[in-house]
């Protein structure tokens, strides 16, 4: 059980904000972390989906919210990965 101030009575170390404490991180947390060790490249949706490991849907379905996520950047350019030219997010 996790107390009022994220922490475990039982000793456990404090969760990160926005993480639940039995699971690893959100999608978005993962994609923007993904885009960090990444710099100066960009990723359309499906091979940000691909570097994640996921189905390419998660990455159709996170794009919009990496726009609004404050060190990414989306724009319509040519995928680093595939070379297609897309939505692409990078950071900035």
């Amino acid at each position: 059980m996790i107390d009022q101030n994220g922490q475990d009575p039982t000793g456990s170390a404090p969760r990160p904000p926005g993480q639940h404490p039995r699971r690893g991180p959100t999608i978005l947390q993962r994609a923007v972390t993904c885009l960090k060790t990444h710099p100066g490249q960009a990723f359309c949706a499906s091979c940000l989906s691909s570097l994640l490991g996921l189905q390419p849907s998660a990455g159709h379905n996170v794009m919009p919210k990496l726009e609004g996520y404050g060190i990414v950047s989306v724009r319509h350019d040519a995928c680093s990965r595939c070379g297609r030219r897309r939505l692409v997010a990078s950071t900035k």
